[in-house]
């Protein structure tokens, strides 16, 4: 119980600092709005959504450590094994350029090159 309420708040301070387009500390009802309707919207506004919510540094890409926090809340099942096998396939597949981190363009072109991940995240909501 206390692992999901951690998690919880993980994902509502990240989500915070997402939607505070403005970067002034607070989120007006315009940018929660916005927020939502990302959240709500198609598959590219989602994955777009999750950068900026999951990106801890700030630097518009995600490393091994804001992905495998993605798929272990994303996945609440699976155990540290499942979730780091699935964090190298990732960036296996998607890390185009080799720099350790997967941008929102990589993620974009690798969900594309596999349509059964893409149907899978088409069904995936955080």
């Amino acid at each position: 119980m206390h692992r999901c309420a951690v998690r919880d708040m993980f994902l509502v301070d990240r989500l915070y600092k997402a939607a505070d387009t403005s970067k002034d500390g607070q989120v007006s009802f315009i940018e929660f709005r916005r927020a939502v309707q990302k959240l709500r919207g198609s598959l590219e506004q989602r994955l777009a959504m999750y950068v900026r919510i999951f990106d801890s540094s700030g630097d518009g890409a995600l490393d091994e450590s804001d992905v495998t926090k993605l798929i272990a809340i994303g996945m609440p099942s699976a155990g540290p094994a499942e979730v780091a096998e699935h964090v190298h396939e990732l960036f296996d597949k998607m890390d185009a350029d080799g720099s350790g981190t997967l941008s929102f363009g990589e993620i974009l072109d690798g969900i594309n090159d596999y349509p059964s991940l893409r149907d899978q995240l088409e069904r995936t909501v955080i």
